[in-house]
């Protein structure tokens, strides 16, 4: 493998557009047939930066412009017309190397829904066989391994820390009649409190660039940074490369067997509109030649919207001292020294270890989840606890939808992303009922004895109405939009089983954007696995 500028005149046999957790893991695993050339094009940077390995620097990374697209939402009409931020990463790996490192799998229930949308690819015994085959779960106590894999590039820890919060929190949840769970999240049941599983191992992210240093030997996969590609080549229905922006010039990059977008679920439909393939009255109105009229590019936009109740706390310290104006630079500075020495302490974490999922009481399915944050980032105006804690909770399949639409036929200018959050009404109600579950949790038990005072006083309320509008002006994304270029068997779907999309040879999408439905918790390791399923499709043929 080698980073590399674009030449002119040079050929592949396949082109990835998007270095995130879907392309990493499908240009190791095309690369692996050493007959065959494979380019991976990454709009954002390199991701050798200091920030990126050590865990506590997804707090800079969340809020920095240097390898992050920092999006917005449109106005959201139910959600007081906020405009919502929808970090995404800008650099190899992705958004993989600027979240949270929470490792779900997912549920089978989710992937049988994909297996009835599509096929029996996409089903749990093919989508377990391959999340176990990218896992490394040595780091994992040896009585939770179970069937775990050993063998694969993302390494996986769990509860680095054991902070009291942490336990307590469990205890709690305990005590409110939900189950321990011992497997992090990731075994036969979703369902209980416990510690997350992570991917950071030796206090290093374990991201999907962990995928390319598999094939760091290998002289059939070039990686190139800093590339923006402005529109998929098409001859005659057909997918012949990719024009990439080379300062005021443009390059045709060709491939000679396929053109594959894992630019993500808001990059992939952008570019295909980009290049003609999408609704075409839209694309007719915003300036872009018809190509495919293909309705559903951009719809079916599904995220988590997530609610963040905080406390402040006494008798134990938080992460909150490294967010406090002056006193936390001094913090983070010997936080950082002992990280750079031993590569261990606070900084060889990222503040969330443990949370919940639960039912909502009408299935056997996990349908919320939260996570528990050690630190107050974020205090109400005016207040500033010297310790504190946030609980933010999402409900897991949101009734919701939302699109993807151009701003323009400038590939450098942001899409509009419009999540529809709240428009379905049922999903504030579910919302509600997962926050009064949580805030019944945090304050008749275990947690107790650690509470100051409720900072969201609206979001402990009786009154559903308060707590309603509470959410309405304080909801936010977890960022994990998906679905976007629909995968299904019927041919309104973008991409059939295969991936392939629909009215154009030699062209597939394979990222978050094909989830035909959202899955239940976080999306990473899920991506991953797209990739590497979409390699064997790709190679069986």
């Amino acid at each position: 493998m080698r980073d590399a500028s674009i030449a002119k005149n040079v050929h592949y046999d396949y082109v990835i557009v998007g270095a995130g957790s879907s392309g990493c893991a499908l240009a190791e695993r095309l690369s692996r047939d050493g007959t065959v050339r494979v380019a991976l094009l990454e709009a954002g940077k390199s991701d050798k930066s200091f920030l990126i390995g050590m865990p506590s620097g997804v707090r800079l990374l969340y809020e920095g412009a240097g390898f992050n697209w920092k999006f917005q939402t449109t106005p959201q009409l139910e959600l007081g017309s906020r405009q919502i931020y929808i970090p995404r990463g800008k650099v190899i790996g992705g958004s993989s190397s600027i979240n949270s490192m929470i490792a779900i799998k997912g549920a089978h229930v989710d992937f049988e829904d994909w297996a009835k949308a599509a096929s029996s690819i996409w089903g749990a015994e093919n989508m377990f066989r391959v999340l176990r085959d990218i896992e490394n779960a040595s780091g994992l106590p040896t009585k939770h391994r179970g069937d775990r894999g050993l063998e694969g590039p993302i390494r996986l820890s769990r509860r680095l820390i054991g902070h009291e919060l942490s336990e307590a929190y469990i205890t709690s949840c305990e005590q409110a009649g939900l189950a321990r769970n011992c497997d992090g999240f990731n075994g036969k049941s979703q369902l209980g409190a416990g510690f997350f599983d992570v991917n950071i191992a030796d206090g290093q992210r374990h991201g999907a660039s962990m995928f390319l240093r598999e094939a760091a030997h290998r002289q059939n996969l070039v990686v190139v940074p800093n590339q923006i590609v402005r529109r998929i080549y098409l001859e005659q229905g057909t997918a012949r490369g990719v024009v990439v922006q080379q300062g005021s010039d443009e390059t045709l990059l060709r491939a000679d067997n396929e053109v594959i977008l894992c630019a993500g679920a808001i990059g992939s439909p952008q570019l295909l509109m980009l290049s003609g393939i999408g609704p075409s009255q839209h694309l007719y109105d915003t300036g872009v030649k018809v190509v495919v009229d293909a309705p559903e590019v951009g719809q079916n936009l599904r995220d988590h919207l997530d609610c963040s109740m905080r406390w402040s706390t006494k008798g134990v310290d938080t992460f909150t001292k490294y967010f406090r104006p002056y006193e936390g630079l001094v913090h983070s500075a010997l936080s950082g020294a002992r990280y750079l020495a031993t590569g261990t302490g606070n900084a060889a974490t990222q503040g969330i270890e443990a949370g919940a999922f639960w039912t909502d009481g009408q299935s056997g399915n996990a349908e919320f989840q939260s996570h528990l944050v050690l630190a107050l980032k974020w205090p109400p105006h005016g207040k500033h606890p010297r310790n504190g804690f946030a609980l933010r909770v999402c409900q897991l399949k949101p009734k919701s939808v939302g699109e993807i639409r151009l701003a323009s036929s400038d590939p450098r200018d942001a899409p509009l992303i419009d999540p529809g959050f709240l428009t379905d009404p049922r999903d504030i109600d579910a919302l509600a009922d997962g926050v009064a579950f949580s805030t019944e949790i945090i304050q008749n038990g275990e947690m107790q004895r650690y509470l100051d005072q409720a900072l969201d006083h609206e979001a402990t309320s009786s009154n559903k109405r308060i707590v309603h509008n509470w959410i309405r002006k304080t909801a936010e994304t977890v960022y994990h939009p998906v679905g976007t270029c629909r995968m299904g068997d019927d041919t309104n779907s973008v991409v059939d089983s295969s991936l392939r999309v629909r009215g154009v040879e030699n062209l597939r999408v394979a990222d978050a954007a094909i989830m035909p439905t959202i899955p239940r918790g976080n999306t990473n390791l899920i991506c991953m696995a797209i990739g590497v399923i979409a390699a064997e499709i790709i190679l069986s043929r």
